[in-house]
């Protein structure tokens, strides 16, 4: 990489895969967690690109890489999440009012 745009925008690709499977994982995990482990290790591949995302990048743009992921799977992560919220909550108000 040779500039930091570049290494955002290689930064935020991984990141939001990183996020996407992790989402599924969680969402596969919650629906049926007694085999929920063989999933999770499917993320230790996307840790390692990320990882070789990060030794490509270099010691120079190694912060702009690693701001790139953190967003993009915090964001990625996060949206689902806060709708699983809102409905499990909305499912648990509904419920408790019967």
């Amino acid at each position: 990489m040779h500039s930091c745009e570049s290494a955002i925008m290689i930064g935020s690709l991984i990141g939001a895969a990183i996020g996407v499977c992790a989402t599924i994982v969680f969402v596969l995990a919650a629906a049926a967690p007694a085999g929920a482990l063989w999933r999770r290790h499917g993320l230790w591949l996307l840790g390692g690109a990320a990882f070789a995302g990060a030794v490509k990048a270099g010691p120079e743009l190694a912060s702009c890489y690693a701001a790139a992921v953190s967003v993009a799977a915090a964001v990625v992560i996060g949206l689902p999440l806060l709708a699983l919220i809102a409905t499990a909550a909305s499912q648990i108000g509904k419920r408790s009012v019967k």
